[in-house]
């Protein structure tokens, strides 16, 4: 359902980033990319046109709000004047606008290692991100790649946070399958918890709408990564130093 009328400020808890190692799994040809700082911002009809059984697809994504159908009543006018039932709802129904049509989105994962327990320094990363890549990049000093996001973001002219969104870098705020509101593009059901996703998400602040993708440059990120394939971070995984322990 198109919802024409701009709606409110999203909410979202006020909870900080708080992540120890934050990792990007991708194809081998989109690494060096990466690693010199170009972020290839896919437009969001693509994350739409992924199908929920691919692992990945969310039929919920970018949806402005969602509501159980068996928790919802709809109506609409008649020529009278009268408002009329509509029945057969099924599964969800959902609003959204027009502000997907100039909007980006770079996602990856972020990890605050909490979940470690005393004496196990190994960290293994869930099997079902081999279906994202064979290769996953690594940033070990998330201040300083935080720090570069903010720079390059401030930097450029014609991209701004999207319309009713209060930020443009956030990690995804999970909720039940019975949750009932706003969505937006830091809300996804916990269905997906395990990817844990932090998402850059842009809005191309240009007069034409178009979807298509947008280069976010934030300059070498080869001092502050490193590449391992995705299969050995499933298989044998990552020793964490304790003292890079919370």
């Amino acid at each position: 359902m198109s919802n024409l009328a701009p709606l409110s400020m999203n909410v979202y808890p006020e909870d900080p980033i708080d992540v120890r190692i934050l990792i990007k799994v991708c194809n081998a040809e989109y690494v060096e990319g990466i690693l010199n700082g170009n972020l290839y911002m896919k437009p969001f009809e693509y994350f739409r046109r992924l199908e929920e059984k691919t692992i990945r697809g969310d039929v919920l994504e970018g949806i402005d709000a969602s509501y159980r159908s068996e928790d919802i009543s709809l109506q609409i006018k008649d020529k009278n004047g009268i408002f009329i039932p509509i029945g057969g709802l099924i599964g969800r129904a959902n609003f959204h606008n027009n502000y997907i049509e100039n909007t980006n989105l770079f996602s990856m994962s972020g990890f605050s290692l909490e979940n470690l327990s005393e004496g196990n320094n190994q960290f293994l990363l869930d099997s079902r991100f081999s279906t994202f890549g064979d290769k996953a990049v690594i940033i070990y000093d998330v201040p300083k790649f935080f720090l570069k996001i903010k720079k390059g973001f401030e930097s450029k002219k014609k991209i701004i946070q999207i319309p009713n969104e209060p930020f443009y870098f956030r990690h995804i705020d999970y909720v039940s399958a019975n949750y009932n509101g706003r969505l937006g593009f830091f809300r996804k059901l916990d269905s997906y918890k395990w990817q844990q996703e932090l998402r850059i998400a842009i809005y191309r602040n240009v007069k034409s709408l178009s979807s298509k993708p947008y280069v976010f440059r934030v300059g070498s990120l080869k001092h502050i990564s490193i590449v391992f394939d995705t299969q050995h971070l499933i298989t044998k995984g990552l020793l964490i130093n304790s003292s890079s322990r919370p």
